[in-house]
């Protein structure tokens, strides 16, 4: 990839090399405007995966490849699936280590029946306890940590307790018995 004098290995590719073996294809990626630059020594099984990438050009002068920036998390998994050591520029690598972080975790909420009484459960979070709490007659019970709201009438309430939640960032679990009460409405279960 790169060369010390008279075409010796620079002391990054010594390091490759010591550090995962002689025969590691190194790929460097960077940024360039809405591309992605890819560079790397000739190798069959590069120049194939690259050639799998939609939209890729080569400039042969520059004997650089480029694609789509969006379509630089695909390279990466190309590559790195063919056993390449891949390093991506600052930018890039600052792009892929976001795009890696999982979302944040929509809490989730637990509806169930229990004799005359609905269930509520989820793990604390101060924003599903203050809509909790908006809902008529409920009871909190520290020893199972849930909510317990009477039923007067069961669609009805369970229609109630389901608004309740709507408007939050969260996911609602529905115990199978009771979702035909709400089978009209949009999307718990």
């Amino acid at each position: 990839m790169t060369s010390g004098t008279f075409g010796h290995p620079s002391p990054l590719d010594i390091y490759v090399r010591a550090m995962f073996g002689h025969n590691v294809k190194r790929v460097v990626m960077s940024r360039r405007g809405d591309e992605a630059v890819i560079q790397f020594d000739y190798d069959r099984s590069l120049v194939t995966a690259v050639k799998g990438l939609d939209r890729r050009s080569f400039d042969p002068s520059t004997k650089e490849w480029t694609i789509p920036l969006h379509l630089y998390i695909d390279a990466v998994a190309r590559f790195q699936a063919i056993g390449s050591k891949v390093e991506l520029d600052g930018e890039l690598q600052a792009m892929y280590d976001e795009a890696l972080v999982p979302p944040p975790k929509k809490p989730e909420v637990t509806i169930s029946r229990c004799g005359d009484e609905y269930v509520v459960q989820f793990e604390y979070d101060p924003s599903l306890v203050k809509a909790t709490k908006r809902i008529p007659g409920r009871n909190f019970d520290p020893s199972s940590r849930a909510w317990f709201v009477p039923i007067e009438d069961a669609e009805g309430t369970l229609k109630s307790v389901l608004k309740t939640f709507e408007v939050l960032e969260c996911s609602i679990r529905l115990e199978p018995k009771l979702r035909p009460l709400v089978a009209g409405l949009a999307s718990p279960g």
